[in-house]
């Protein structure tokens, strides 16, 4: 019994350690997009947004993209994708990104905006628009 605990220990590997927290429980230094919100927009918004260049963005493969404005013919975005009524204030495409996957816009003609869509795993979780939301309020991080 000994031995086998003893084997156990020397097995272990060197570092057991998790990544550090910070005071909000999340790994140190907050959500990016290379970590935490690209793989996120390859998931759920490549088919569009990975090269392909619709909406005039690829935030899926493109960290400018996301620093981008909410170009001027977007006129069917989200109303919330502006910071004014009359749209002459637009918001980045990162931040436009995320509110339309939150409204259950994007992506686009999966039905997220119903209350039983056809494939739920097409649509960006609310744990997924939880992690989105915190990338955004942390400035966008690359």
């Amino acid at each position: 019994m000994i031995m086998a605990t003893t084997l156990h220990v020397a097995c272990a590997p060197a570092d057991d350690h998790s990544a550090p927290k910070d005071a909000s429980g999340d790994d140190a230094g907050g959500p990016t997009y290379t970590k935490d919100a690209q793989p996120i927009f390859k998931a759920k918004c490549a088919p569009c947004h990975d090269g392909q260049g619709l909406g005039d963005h690829n935030i899926a493969a493109t960290y400018d993209d996301v620093k981008k404005l909410m170009p001027d013919s977007a006129f069917d975005a989200p109303m919330e994708c502006w910071k004014d009524t009359e749209r002459t204030m637009p918001k980045t495409i990162g931040e436009c990104a995320v509110i339309a996957a939150k409204l259950g816009w994007m992506p686009y003609q999966k039905g997220c905006s119903g209350a039983t869509p056809d494939d739920p795993s097409a649509c960006v979780s609310p744990s997924e628009i939880a992690i989105l939301e915190k990338w955004v309020a942390a400035g966008m991080p690359r």
